[in-house]
């Protein structure tokens, strides 16, 4: 009986089953490799850390994390930790907590979460690395906690502190306190003159008012809004518990008279400055400003304010030389502000003066002149 005898499998064959059993394995490997890479970059975000933290956090943890703000706040420790108990209550009702990332709460070196709960923020989680894993990335875990700084206030019921206010302002402007519109029944002081100066009423054919407003607010910083009666906005100064809100400048105003202002104001320097240089005639120019017979002509008149700076030097310049704050108090007055920094000199000596002339103009025949005056 004769042996049949094997046919050899083809060279070609056996070359596509070695590739295919190779490219098999490699891409087993590589499937595997990729796996692993995959694993190893969801076990290190941060997020992941994150909702483990929040998945072990235990209600005792919340707790303390509260009664550690509050005794450094509270003087018994016995209230403080009551305290902590109910706020943690409060919190748990709120919703269930997550974590979430804030605008610029989060680094390439410590990422930063923040507790919610519902829809309010209560506090921050820092994370530092735990390990570090294949790949280059690192495993995070929570490292400490931080609460947000008005969290406690969220949660305060103690009722809050009134503070008492006062306001005043022209006596037809509108003024509204964090959203309410202040009326007569808030009125304390009504129709107060402004402190304009008596010689300068005198020539006023209406003497403004300014009226003072009392309230109430819960807030050290009320938000307040004063509209005069063109409805221009007005600033409130303030001090301690009173606010101030003057007249509206007015750059009509400031248009008009500027020039008339500044020639004053080189005119009465020169007067002050160089005084012994033919002193009636610079007197006469600064005279030519003021209404005759009115104080400010009585205060510039044969006074001394010419021998005031020392009168043998010569002006360089006029460093600053500004009118400013126009505010019309009647329809034929209006009040400003002379800023004035000069430079003078004699024989290589320098010398500054400066300072502020408070001005009040007076309207008379179509005239425009100065009825007060004050140096500050």
């Amino acid at each position: 009986m004769g042996f049949v005898k094997k046919k050899k499998m083809p060279l070609f064959y056996r070359g596509l089953i070695i590739y295919v059993c190779s490219f098999v394995s490699l891409a087993v490997f590589g499937l595997v490799l990729l796996w692993d890479y995959i694993s190893e970059y969801e076990t290190s975000l941060p997020g992941n850390a994150a909702q483990k933290y929040l998945s072990q956090l235990q209600r005792e943890e919340v707790t303390a994390l509260f009664f550690d703000a509050l005794k450094n706040k509270e003087d018994n420790l016995g209230e403080a930790a009551q305290r902590a108990e109910q706020i943690t209550q409060a919190v748990y009702e709120l919703g269930a907590l997550r974590c979430t990332k804030r605008a610029g709460e989060q680094n390439s070196d410590v990422p930063v979460y923040t507790v919610i709960a519902g829809d309010t923020a209560l506090w921050k989680i820092y994370f530092k690395i735990n390990k570090d894993l294949k790949y280059g990335f690192s495993q995070w875990t929570a490292d400490r906690c931080e609460l947000l700084p008005d969290t406690l206030a969220l949660f305060d019921d103690t009722p809050p502190e009134i503070l008492d206010y006062t306001i005043t302002v022209p006596y037809d402007a509108v003024v509204v306190i964090d959203g309410k519109t202040l009326d007569e029944t808030d009125i304390k002081d009504a129709r107060v003159e402004y402190g304009i100066f008596d010689d300068v009423k005198s020539y006023m054919k209406t003497v403004p008012y300014k009226v003072t407003y009392a309230f109430a607010g819960t807030d050290a910083t009320p938000e307040i809004s004063v509209k005069s009666a063109d409805g221009t906005e007005l600033p409130a100064v303030r001090d301690g518990s009173h606010f101030f809100c003057s007249p509206p400048a007015s750059s009509a105003l400031e248009t008009e008279h500027t020039k008339k202002v500044i020639a004053f104001a080189k005119d009465y320097i020169y007067y002050v400055s160089q005084g012994h240089n033919n002193y009636k005639e610079n007197c006469k120019k600064v005279l030519g400003h003021i209404i005759p017979g009115s104080v400010a002509a009585q205060t510039i008149d044969g006074s001394t304010y010419a021998v005031e700076w020392n009168n043998t030097f010569q002006i360089s310049s006029y460093d600053t030389l500004e009118a400013k704050n126009f505010i019309r108090y009647a329809d034929n007055c209006f009040y400003t502000e002379l800023v004035y920094d000069v430079t003078m000199t004699r024989a290589g000596r320098v010398q500054n003066q400066s300072g502020t002339i408070c001005l009040f103009y007076i309207e008379q025949a179509g005239e425009w002149k100065i009825a007060g005056l004050k140096l500050n």
